[in-house]
């Protein structure tokens, strides 16, 4: 098995799975600020995506010139895939988010790529439960569900600890708005909070208050027995944290990137189908820590089964 990636994903990964061979894909290092809607960032990025799609196609096409490679799962990446061997997306993004800049333009594109792939999974339950009209399409007769996908387990039936945990991921300058908020909203507060940074390789020194524990990482055991324990979580709206919430039944208080139409999107959704609790950045307070709420989950993790079948056609 090979994994292949780029930046701190792939660190992240790597750290995982120390034994497997890498592989490096071009990074799409993109840029974003407060000021410019993430939505026309990536409008204005379009070509430096479409360059960097068509380069991580040529490295991928090179390795597989010369190693023997039986089959591609790739995730979200759209220049991974082979028309010679069976190739793999899985995405719960079949079409941009309503209200997304030239939505129609964008979505006759991603239809063009996710086509060159042999199979599409979705990372959700039958019927778009939780993506709505992100993967609620007839556009592909080879969309399977794998119901909700989490790499951690279900909490087990314990008393939850006293502490909050905040988990933050994304794109810059927005990782930091956020945790910045969470010292000022929680400096002088008895409430101990623990915030996982998700920089593996940072070496900052920032000085956060006494009441905070602080880590930049953690592999997956350690994050799942602060998820299975935490008595809240608040995290960005991403699509991967709210499946986790789901799949360790932890309550959950969301807060969505502004001007990232497919998490604001998310989370109107969540709101409206779950009663989950959506805030803005400035709305974070002791205060409102009674709107955390679990998110219903009420199907099983296919992947085994979608894999399993899937490896035995190879």
């Amino acid at each position: 098995m090979v994994i292949a990636g780029s930046g701190k994903s792939l660190d992240l990964i790597s750290a995982e799975f120390p034994l497997l061979q890498t592989l490096i894909l071009p990074d799409y290092d993109l840029h974003f600020n407060h000021f410019i809607p993430i939505g026309l960032h990536v409008t204005l990025q379009s070509l430096k995506i479409k360059r960097n799609i068509n380069r991580e196609k040529l490295v991928l096409d090179n390795y597989l010139a010369a190693h023997e490679i039986a089959g591609i799962i790739s995730d979200n990446r759209y220049g991974v895939y082979s028309s010679s061997i069976p190739s793999v997306m899985i995405t719960h993004q079949l079409k941009l988010a309503p209200k997304t800049l030239f939505r129609a333009i964008a979505n006759n594109q991603i239809k063009k790529y996710l086509h060159r792939f042999s199979e599409i999974w979705v990372p959700d339950e039958k019927g778009s439960v939780i993506s709505g009209e992100l993967s609620s399409t007839d556009d592909f007769t080879t969309k399977k569900y794998l119901g909700v996908l989490s790499r951690f387990k279900s909490a087990p039936k314990t008393t939850r600890e006293n502490f909050i945990l905040a988990t933050l991921s994304g794109t810059e300058p927005h990782r930091t708005t956020l945790e910045n908020r969470l010292i000022k909203s929680f400096r002088n507060s008895k409430q101990k909070i623990t915030v996982v940074r998700g920089i593996p390789k940072s070496e900052g020194k920032k000085v956060f208050p006494e009441n905070f524990t602080v880590h930049n990482h953690l592999l997956t055991e350690d994050l799942e027995k602060l998820l299975t324990s935490c008595k809240l979580l608040i995290s960005r709206c991403g699509y991967s944290t709210i499946l986790d919430a789901m799949a360790t039944k932890t309550p959950v208080i969301l807060v969505a990137t502004k001007g990232q139409s497919e998490q604001e999107y998310l989370a109107r959704r969540l709101l409206k189908k779950f009663n989950v609790a959506l805030l803005k950045e400035k709305q974070i307070s002791e205060d409102n820590l009674q709107l955390a709420q679990k998110i219903s989950c009420t199907s099983d993790n296919l992947l085994s089964s979608v894999i399993g079948k899937w490896v035995n056609q190879l």
